[in-house]
């Protein structure tokens, strides 16, 4: 377990008995505090123990023991933490609906989270793969997409999580006619470099590679391409 420190003209704060990513989580919460704020008095160790709290139930952990000992001599505050038993996911209940059901990166995507059934609860994982899924939706051309149901059940007493995410992305948007605008090259030429085909099912990386592959025939002075969602 290692030992986290902050020192400052008022007062020393040490924190033991963390280690790894939740002890990173604690010092990030801790670091918010001002420096003007350190002190032995309860008041600041109301605010550390609301910080270390908060901190480690976003990682799992929602009834930790905190011992303060307060070194009056030194301004000195040492804080000993026990984690207890950490919350576990009980449930698991991602469902995908729509064309994105079928599509293999969707799939990709649920195989590699950490979030599994046994696992601890952790929030950040948890708000990751809904942020992973509206994105993976918008690259991939799920512009109607959305949640029906994005829900994290906990119950405390159980030491259990529930994690609800149903997510209907609706049809996939496919490439429809390039429109080419302001350019005195041939026509044919530009299209050359074109990336995809009408009717192919759309990828932001297409339209950011068309883009280079403009970009860098010297051609034009600037490019800009941009799909039209309404046309």
């Amino acid at each position: 377990m290692g030992v986290s420190q902050w020192s400052f003209a008022e007062a020393t704060l040490n924190v033991e008995g963390l280690s790894g990513e939740i002890q990173d989580n604690v010092d990030v919460y801790l670091s918010a505090i001002p420096e003007e704020d350190y002190s032995t008095s309860l008041r600041f160790q109301s605010r550390v123990e609301e910080s270390i709290t908060q901190a480690l139930r976003a990682m799992g952990y929602y009834y930790p023991t905190l011992t303060f000992i307060v070194n009056e001599e030194e301004e000195e505050l040492n804080v000993t933490v026990e984690l207890g038993q950490p919350v576990l996911i009980e449930e698991l209940d991602i469902k995908l609906s729509g064309e994105a059901k079928d599509d293999p990166a969707f799939q990709r995507l649920l195989k590699n989270t950490p979030l599994k059934v046994g696992a601890r609860l952790n929030h950040g994982q948890y708000d990751a793969l809904k942020s992973e899924l509206r994105n993976l939706a918008l690259k991939r051309g799920y512009f109607e997409g959305d949640f029906s149901l994005a829900r994290l059940e906990v119950a405390p007493e159980l030491n259990q999580a529930f994690v609800r995410l149903h997510y209907e992305s609706g049809l996939r948007y496919r490439f429809g006619p390039v429109r080419i605008s302001g350019s005195q090259i041939e026509e044919d030429r530009v299209r050359s470099v074109v990336p995809f085909e009408q009717g192919d099912p759309y990828l932001a990386s297409d339209v950011g590679q068309l883009n280079q592959n403009l970009s860098s025939t010297d051609w034009f002075s600037s490019v800009y391409v941009e799909p039209n969602l309404e046309a």
